[in-house]
Formats: structure tokens, sequence, C-alpha cells
């Protein structure tokens, strides 16, 4: 459990940090914290963009974000978002849910080669469910990304999958 935390001015020398994050976990909860001023993330989850599978299978899953305040995050890199997601997880572990988070200025993809979005859904990123979220002066709400099985493509896996997006405000 990552709970009732407050992150503000992170990843200053290194700007690929995000302010929580964590690869292969099951059974976890991020809550109730308040992220601000991030060079990068403010969450970040997964890795592997679906093709990586510790001990054969995913590891990965039944996780609960919700209740966090997420602001003014992805001030110096552009391929991101508030929330980051990528890889598989595994649906027997249990639901994924995002929920009840507020996020204002994404500021992820401003550049002209920039991708970015409150929630960023990367290669191989499964089986989650978004619900009850507000999002205010961001680019865009969600950036689910397509794959590609070309080895010369630099985004290879997966593309984003089993996603559900419902009542989410955004402005």
């Amino acid at each position: 459990i990552v709970s009732n935390n407050v992150a503000d001015d992170m990843a200053i020398e290194y700007a690929g940090a995000p302010a929580i994050f964590s690869q292969f976990i099951a059974h976890s909860t991020i809550s109730h914290n308040s992220i601000s001023n991030t060079a990068y993330s403010g969450i970040s989850q997964g890795w592997g963009w679906g093709s990586y599978w510790p001990a054969g299978h995913a590891t990965y899953g039944n996780i609960s974000i919700n209740h966090n305040m997420i602001t003014r995050v992805m001030t110096r890199l552009h391929d991101g978002g508030a929330m980051y997601f990528n890889g598989c997880t595994n649906k027997a572990l249990g639901a994924n849910i995002i929920s009840d988070n507020y996020v204002d200025q994404d500021l992820g993809g401003t550049t002209s080669t920039g991708i970015g979005a409150a929630w960023y859904f990367d290669n191989g990123a499964s089986n989650w469910q978004l619900t009850n979220n507000v999002v205010t002066s961001s680019r865009a709400f969600a950036y689910f990304m397509a794959g590609s099985d070309d080895p010369n493509t630099p985004c290879m896996g997966p593309d984003a999958h089993n996603i559900g997006v419902s009542n989410l405000w955004y402005q």
C-alpha cells in the first residue's frame, strides 16, 4: 500500500523518474496521494511492453489506484502521462481499477513529436478499468498505444487492450 503521501518537485536531476513507480506487483493499492511538479509521469505501473512475463506468466494484477490528486506533471518529458501503464496484467489475480482520481495540467505531448495524456496505456497494457475520474487542463484524457510486430519499429509489443472507460469528466 502506498497511501497518504505528498510528492512535489520530483525528478529534478534525472527527468525520467516518476513520483511513484512499480513493475510487477500484485494485490496493491495506491491511494490518497498528492503528486505535483514532476518532470515525468506521476504514477508509473508495469514494464515490458507486453513481451516480458517473469517466470513465464504475468505476475502483475489486482491493483487499485484511487483518490489521488496529480497536478502539473510531464513538465520536461513528452512521452508519458499523469498515470502511465505498460505491460500485460493477469486477470486471474483480480481486477485493476483506476477510480476517483483528479488530474490537472498533464503537460505531456506538448511538442509535435510528443505523446501524452492524463492516462497513458502503452504497449501491452491490459485489463484496466478507468472509472469516476476527473481531468482538467490536459492535452488528452487517455492515450492507447497500438503495437507493432516489426522488429525495426521502436514501439514493439501488442496493442493496449481490454481497457474500460466510464464516468470520466474531461475539460
